[in-house]
């Protein structure tokens, strides 16, 4: 999606991704692979594959008191098929270590709270917290630094 700043280019993005209500009346429908979509809940939209990087990554993008790892694994968690009842450090670091690898996270010290990371490296935690899930579809809000780029189709091929 492409627009001017106001055009609504978010609030398309957070409809899609079950962030925020549409109107129902004056909505118009919105098609994936086919068939058309609504999810209430941002929940729904992930179990169908598809995540939302906020624009905003230090208010709605990680919890900045936590480490990566900790960030990390609760994007994992969110999945209903990967969802635990039970805490594992075991899983998390390789789920962690798994995302830092993928998005080339500089994390030297990995008990660092995100608050402590450069601006470059927040943003690829928070894509790193949504490429875990295994989503078939990423809607971004912004765009990214050239860096996350690279590490974004980075990820990709590996995927492929």
């Amino acid at each position: 999606m492409a627009g001017l700043v106001g055009a609504g280019r978010s609030e398309i993005a957070q409809i899609i991704c079950g962030a925020r209500k549409r109107n129902f009346l004056g909505g118009g429908l919105i098609y994936l692979h086919g068939r058309p979509i609504r999810y209430r809940t941002p929940r729904q939209a992930i179990e169908e594959g598809i995540v939302y990087i906020t624009e905003d990554r230090k208010s709605d993008g990680f919890f900045e008191m936590m480490t990566s790892n900790e960030n990390i694994y609760l994007g994992y968690l969110v999945v209903p098929q990967f969802a635990r009842f039970l805490y594992s450090r075991r899983q998390q670091k390789r789920v962690a270590d798994h995302g830092i690898a993928s998005t080339a996270v500089s994390a030297l010290k990995r008990t660092l709270r995100i608050a402590e990371y450069s601006g470059g490296n927040q943003q690829k935690v928070v894509v790193a917290k949504s490429l875990v899930q295994r989503p078939g579809l990423v809607i971004f809000a912004r765009s990214l630094t050239s860096t996350s780029r690279f590490a974004i189709l980075r990820r990709r091929e590996r995927l492929s």
